[in-house]
């Protein structure tokens, strides 16, 4: 039987840890696609804080309003979760398009058509580039 010692293991354990870097983060892909399937999944999975986390929420300067607006948006995402239930539940996102604004390169519209198991939906889904990361524009 073959044992490694610390010495013999340190440098395939760091060629392991290098290798495991250079893979791509877990997560949606920063494309206005990639954002506004992750944004739609997770809305009608009721996913509330991993949607949340893929908008852009400019804060208006009002605690209180902003926590408003979060709470309206909370709700809106429950009530699209039992929505998609009472369909049948969430099957799939397709991506039908993507078009840049021609205008505002920082902008984009996404087409998709949400598969329940019962019916489709087809959503239309504003995007803005805010610091290199695609966000879903509210």
């Amino acid at each position: 039987i073959y044992t490694l010692s610390l010495h013999d293991a340190l440098p395939i354990l760091v060629i392991a840890l290098v290798a495991a870097g250079a893979l791509p983060a877990c997560g949606p892909k920063n494309s206005p696609e990639g954002i506004a399937a992750a944004f739609l999944e997770r809305i009608y999975k009721g996913d509330a804080d991993g949607a949340i986390e893929l908008a852009h929420l400019p804060a208006s300067g009002k605690a209180d309003q902003d926590e408003r607006h979060l709470d309206r948006l909370k709700s809106h995402i429950a009530r699209a979760r039992q929505a998609a239930d009472q369909a049948g539940g969430l099957k799939s996102v397709e991506i039908q398009s993507s078009k840049a604004n021609p205008r505002d390169p920082n902008r984009a519209i996404v087409q998709a058509l949400v598969h329940f198991a019962q019916r489709q939906r087809q959503e239309r889904v504003p995007l803005i580039l805010i610091n290199g990361q695609w966000k879903i524009f509210l």
